[in-house]
């Protein structure tokens, strides 16, 4: 709704919406989060330096996740293969260690990759 003012018109939202704005927001229980990455390990991965920045982005989000917080590794090119689950095990270092494995192969099967990941994370929920 608009007001005319001797500045000129000012908007403002309606009763309802500004109601609706002060509610609190319901959020999200703490816990652990859970954390998959599916990661195209295809030729074309090489280019650029995809896979280099691919697993640089990982290791720092690793850094500074909570101590409570897990992260899976799932690659795919022809297969998916699943590099390390969701484990108390799988640290800054180990992930890190683990990347740095990833080695760009074969073509993109990410049709297969993504049912996969939907398998695991079936089995672990």
């Amino acid at each position: 709704m608009a007001e005319k003012t001797p500045e000129g018109c000012v908007c403002s939202k309606p009763l309802e919406e500004q109601q609706k704005e002060q509610e609190p927001i319901a959020t999200a229980p703490a816990g652990p989060d859970h954390y998959l990455f599916v990661i195209d390990a295809s030729e074309s991965m090489a280019q650029d330096g995809k896979i280099k920045e691919m697993r640089k982005q990982i290791s720092d989000f690793a850094r500074r996740l909570n101590i409570s917080d897990r992260i899976a590794v799932m690659t795919f090119a022809e297969k998916p293969t699943l590099l390390f689950g969701f484990s108390s095990e799988s640290t800054p270092e180990s992930i890190d260690k683990v990347m740095r494995k990833i080695k760009p192969r074969g073509a993109t099967n990410g049709d297969l990759a993504l049912l996969t990941a939907a398998r695991f994370i079936d089995s672990v929920s």
